[in-house]
């Protein structure tokens, strides 16, 4: 597949000051949240009502989310899923991350239903639309379910989000016939 999607925790032990000391260092700040061992150490440490971490999206080469725009990941996840939502009926959705001011939209582009335009801050990315998709919902249904294996989520959150998850899937499935 052209695009490699990963999910981080961010270290609660390790506190942010600059950006330019983490890219250094980014495993000391950031766990992958399939590193079973480290994430495990940490877990206790995570509070569930504020996950920070990042989405690492990269198409390609190039990189088009990476930890400089960490935030609230859980959460993040959520706004993406609810920007698909809103595209696939209304061809258009955007919003912002859940605590920073970085806007990211889905739009059509003019001429040619295969592709869409992501933006995200003030960077611009035309992509596969259906290969986009689907590779975002396989990662945030990966990211939930781990998310509900460390119990960092209750078993309502994980199954609305789930549902939700799979609704898109067959959506997308069905336009792609």
């Amino acid at each position: 597949m052209k695009f490699t999607i990963k999910s981080y925790l961010k270290n609660p032990y390790k506190n942010i000051n600059n950006m330019n000391v983490i890219e250094k260092k980014l495993s000391q700040f950031f766990i992958n949240i399939d590193d079973h061992f480290e994430v495990q150490k940490i877990k206790k440490y995570i509070d569930q009502d504020y996950i920070d971490g990042y989405i690492f999206l990269q198409y390609k080469d190039e990189v088009i989310l990476d930890f400089h725009m960490y935030d609230l990941i859980d959460q993040l996840w959520s706004y993406i899923i609810n920007i698909m939502e809103k595209y696939l009926s209304e061809g258009y959705a955007s919003s912002y991350f859940p605590d920073q001011p970085i806007k990211i939209f889905i739009s059509n582009v003019k001429n040619n239903n295969a592709v869409i335009e992501l933006g995200i801050g003030d960077k611009k990315f035309v992509l596969p639309k259906n290969e986009l998709f689907i590779a975002i919902l396989e990662s945030a249904m990966h990211f939930f379910s781990k998310l509900i294996e460390l119990s960092l989520i209750s078993i309502e959150q994980y199954t609305l989000m789930s549902k939700r998850i799979q609704n898109l899937q067959c959506l997308i499935n069905t336009n792609k016939e």
